[in-house]
């Protein structure tokens, strides 16, 4: 099996004063829920996920209920991602700096992963023209995050927009939605 030494370390060292490896949102007790552990059933009939959740998230982005899948947190949805649009050899393009598990989870699929900077000096803003010159005739997604992990700057939405007019330019379409920390582009 294979395993991640950073995640690894971050699971084993939650108990610190600042913890930058977890979300920061404390699970909050049975108590505070108002409920009982006798509440909860390990199975039933919601083991795709809440029925009444997914028939709302389904009539919020206009599809069926069958095209809803519902992930248990960011790391679980970029899997799902990248399980859906990746082969073998498939080329994605992360930026740099970037959080570990977005160009591991790729490499786990066996994707060839490429690099573009986001340059420190220009305080890690994006560029769509160092995105541009990496795009290769087997680029299948490039990952961006917003707001940036590890440098917190947010992706502005002029910028966004460029990106997404060149990725327009190289065949590519935007395949996140609102609301999601990050956006993907794979061949339209």
């Amino acid at each position: 099996m294979k395993t991640n030494s950073y995640i690894t370390w971050a699971k084993a060292h939650h108990e610190v004063r600042y913890n930058l490896a977890s979300s920061g949102v404390a699970p909050p007790s049975l108590e505070t829920l108002g409920v009982a552990l006798d509440d909860f059933s390990l199975t039933g009939e919601d083991e795709e996920g809440w029925a009444p959740l997914i028939e709302r998230i389904a009539r919020r982005y206009e599809v069926r209920s069958s095209q809803v899948a519902l992930a248990q947190g960011m790391s679980m949805a970029n899997h799902m991602v990248c399980a859906l649009f990746l082969k073998p050899g498939d080329h994605v393009l992360l930026e740099h700096p970037c959080y570990e598990p977005l160009h591991l989870v790729p490499r786990f699929f066996h994707a060839d992963v490429d690099f573009f900077e986001r340059p420190r000096d220009d305080q890690f803003r994006l560029s769509s023209a160092l995105i541009e010159e990496k795009l290769t005739d087997h680029t299948r997604l490039v990952i961006l995050s917003n707001l940036h992990n590890p440098t917190r700057p947010v992706l502005e939405c002029r910028r966004a927009r460029a990106d997404r007019a060149t990725g327009g330019r190289k065949g590519f379409s935007r395949r996140d939605r609102r609301g999601l920390p990050g956006m993907a582009l794979r061949p339209g």
